[in-house]
Formats: C-alpha cells, structure tokens, sequence
C-alpha cells in the first residue's frame, strides 16, 4: 500500500528530472487532511509531450498469478490554462511490463504494454477526480 509509504517514493519519471530543472515533480503532499502523491509536468506549453511515470518494482510471492493496482487521480481542466494548451489532455495511457526481477534504472518504452488509456469524468469544470 503506497499510501503508507509516506516520503518519498522512488517512482522514476522519464524524461529523466534534471537537476534545478522543474518541468516534472512526483511530490508527497497533504491537504485538507489527506495525504496522497502528485506528478505534476510544467512544460504543458510544449507541442511534444512524451512524459512517462513508472513505479518501482512490486515484488510477489511464487505463489501470486494476480496484482491489484488501484489507481486515484486528479486531472486539471485544459480550458483551466490561460490561453489554452497546445497539448493539454483529461486523459493518460497506463502500461505494464512483467519481470522477474527489478530493473532498477533500466527504461525501455517498448518493454511496456498498453493497458488502458483513463479518462477523466465528464461534465466537472474543476479539477477532476476519478476513483
């Protein structure tokens, strides 16, 4: 459970954060009370975007054949930004690769699997959440 991580969480993002360089953060944050994760990407101005966000390595047992990953998340309204975004989207692409053992560092997009693309609900003018 991630959410008793607390601190930091080991997630690697690609493209790789730069040292004094703020385009993407994974930042643990409290508000309200409630304590959860946020990857932010700054550079939304930029007609490519390509920003990935992996977790680290989920060990199982030899006997486990299935993993649960719930997912929470917040996606900002595009008509939020002043003047628009060249490439805002309510939507985000979840990938999966299967191994035996961690590969630390290691990212190779085509290792990954598309799994789903998840959408924002509809019809909110804030931000959205979707459980």
């Amino acid at each position: 459970d991630m959410r008793k991580v607390g601190g930091e969480l080991g997630w690697l993002t690609l493209p790789l954060k730069e040292p004094g360089v703020s385009e993407c953060c994974v930042c643990f944050q409290t508000l309200n009370g409630s304590q959860f994760y946020t990857y932010s990407v700054c550079n939304v101005e930029e007609r490519e975007q390509d920003n990935w966000l992996r977790t680290t390595f989920i060990q199982r047992g030899a006997s486990v054949s299935r993993v649960f990953v719930e997912i929470q998340f917040l996606v900002r309204d595009c008509n939020s930004f002043d003047g628009g975004s060249l490439t805002c989207k309510e939507t985000f692409n979840l990938f999966m690769s299967e191994s035996d053992a961690d590969v630390g560092m290691t990212f190779r997009k085509g290792h990954f699997l598309s799994l789903n693309t998840l959408h924002a609900l509809s019809g909110t003018t804030g931000p959205k959440r979707r459980p």
